[in-house]
């Protein structure tokens, strides 16, 4: 009888193989319906249309059926077999080797039920034949990563690589790997201690379907690390009490690779180490007006001293190194002197370095613009102003803000001639900031908003025009408003809600009679503080009830602000 075999085109399972191995390839012959027998099978590879394989139960029941296979090699280590579920139906093949590989294609015929069609793509497990760590052997470095490359080749499917140092697997490593058909390569960012020196680098090669079936290359590694330094006493020397006199061996023990080529001995000296930022001056941030040259200084702590600085700036662009700046470098101190230009600076970085080696985090100086007032902290700074001249005091702090208000403005002196008036200053941007006391003359009936006064006293101006003039300015109070200038005066600001409003008066007449009779020291001027809080800077009750010839009821209930 002659057959006409037409193919279908069905998924393919795949059905892994091991080289020297047997390998069963499924066939499902259970027929659709009951008691429709099967009559043929047929085994198919790789699209030939004639079968390597068949099964002819035309006569009778699969168990008495007949097996014919093709005369080649594969056909006679080929053979189906039948168990008593039709649906574990298989073909064997006896040690399978590469030559074996392909899609096999099995054809079930019946009786009445429409023939059916399977389809196994056989493929075989190998185990990789070669594996090798290419990266030079060299020294490594416990100060940084080192990028180590393995590749594998031959295996199928592709190779998986594994790391192991001293036969443990490596943790928390950054590995890069490259996967094709037949290849696989691997990178490791391998980091060191100086305890790794001499243990075994192993780059592992493994089929995920070949259990136990890896190749492998390894290397000892050698890393290179300073000295440990540890000073003992020969106690065979000694036995006994140390004497004076008694010559005393001692050894020093050191461990480093490379190996020291030589020694030094040393007598009450420090400790040495690597530059690193002097405390406080870590991380700092410095004002900058547009096209101002920043004046900034760098200050590490180090033993030996430092031999070399050098300075990085960030920008939008990256890390750039500082060129063309003029810089002083006085023992561990570095005055830098740069100017950004259009640069949009971010930060700059200073660096040191002595004979130990060199800084390892920088000091980190934060470019900061100025902006306006904004509110004020608590740095304490003086700020003395003589009516007849004035004086300012400048003085640098380190903020990332600008120029901000002085506040708690309180009188520290007055005479005739003037008066000492101490704030707290604000924040200054990290700029030189100076300070202006600017005074105005207000009239009673005009006093602004906030200001207190004694009302049943008489109140006469006590500024002088000219300190050698005896004549008082029109009656009424004298306010003195702080005012703000930052560096080169290119920022003005008037401190008028927010600053301190400082009122002098002028005793009344009676009370000035009464201290020279008293041949009391002269004191013509008196401070309140005003509009602010509690309205009087504090003194004692009967001191002002004295100076002012008030019962002191009557001040206490105005400094409580009852």
């Amino acid at each position: 009888k002659l057959f006409n075999f037409v193919f279908v085109s069905v998924p393919a399972k795949v059905v892994w193989g091991i080289p020297g191995k047997d390998v069963d390839l499924p066939c499902d012959v259970s027929p659709p319906v009951m008691h429709n027998n099967v009559t043929m099978v047929f085994w198919f590879k790789d699209g030939i249309k004639i079968p390597l394989y068949s099964l002819d139960a035309r006569g009778g029941s699969l168990s008495a059926a007949s097996h014919l296979a093709m005369s080649d090699d594969l056909g006679a280590r080929s053979f189906f077999i039948t168990d008593e579920d039709p649906a574990n139906a298989r073909l064997r093949i006896h040690k399978v080797n590469i030559h074996d590989q392909g899609v096999f294609r099995c054809r079930v015929d019946f009786v009445n039920s429409p023939t059916k069609n399977f389809q196994i793509n056989l493929t075989l497990v190998v185990k990789p034949n070669k594996v090798k760590i290419v990266t030079e052997n060299s020294l490594l470095s416990t100060q940084k990563s080192q990028n180590i490359r393995c590749e594998s080749s031959g295996s199928h499917p592709p190779a998986k690589l594994t790391w192991l140092l001293d036969g443990k697997p490596i943790r928390n490593a950054v590995v890069t790997e490259e996967v094709t058909d037949a290849f696989t390569g691997c990178i490791i960012s391998l980091n060191v201690s100086a305890e790794d020196d001499g243990k075994e680098l192993v780059c592992r090669a493994d089929n995920p379907r070949f259990p136990g079936g890896y190749a492998e290359d390894a290397r000892q590694i050698h890393v290179a690390y300073p000295p440990r330094v540890a000073v003992k006493m020969d106690s065979e020397s000694v036995g006994g009490p140390i004497k004076e006199g008694t010559d005393v061996i001692l050894r020093c023990d050191t461990s480093a690779q490379p190996t020291p080529h030589s020694y030094s001995w040393y007598q009450d000296v420090k400790g040495q180490d690597a530059p690193h930022c002097k405390k406080g001056y870590e991380i700092m941030r410095v004002g900058m007006l547009p096209l101002e040259t920043l004046v900034i200084q760098c200050h590490v702590d180090a033993v030996p001293r430092v031999t070399r600085f050098s300075w990085t700036y960030n920008t939008s662009r990256g890390v750039l190194p500082v060129q063309g700046a003029k810089m002083q470098n006085t023992g561990n101190l570095s005055v830098l002197h740069f100017n950004p230009g259009t640069e949009d600076l971010e930060s700059l970085s200073c660096w040191a370095t002595n004979e130990v080696g060199r800084q390892q985090t920088p000091c980190l100086f934060y470019i900061v613009p100025a902006v306006s007032v904004k509110e004020s902290s608590k740095l304490p700074v003086h700020v003395v102003c003589k009516c007849e001249s004035s004086s300012s005091e400048r003085k640098t702090f380190d903020f990332s803000a600008a120029p901000e208000s002085p506040k708690s403005c309180i009188l520290r002196n007055a005479s005739h001639g003037g008066l000492e008036v101490s704030c707290i200053a604000g924040k200054d941007g990290g700029l030189h900031q100076s300070f202006v006391l600017e005074v105005t003359d207000i009239s009673i009936p005009t006093l602004p908003p906030g200001v207190t006064t004694l009302s049943d006293q008489e109140l006469d101006m006590v500024e002088r025009k000219n300190p050698s003039d005896d004549s008082i300015s029109r009656p009424g109070l004298t306010v003195i408003l702080v005012g703000l200038t930052a560096l080169a005066a290119l920022l003005i600001v008037g401190i008028v809600a927010a600053a301190a409003v400082i009122a002098c008066r002028r005793p009344p007449a009676a009370v000035r009679r009464r201290r020279r009779e008293a041949s009391k020291p002269p004191s013509e001027l008196e401070l309140s503080e005003a509009g602010f809080g509690e309205g009087f800077h504090r003194r004692s009750a009967q001191y002002r009830a004295s100076m002012y010839g008030e019962t002191e009821e009557r001040i206490s209930r105005l400094i409580e602000g009852t």
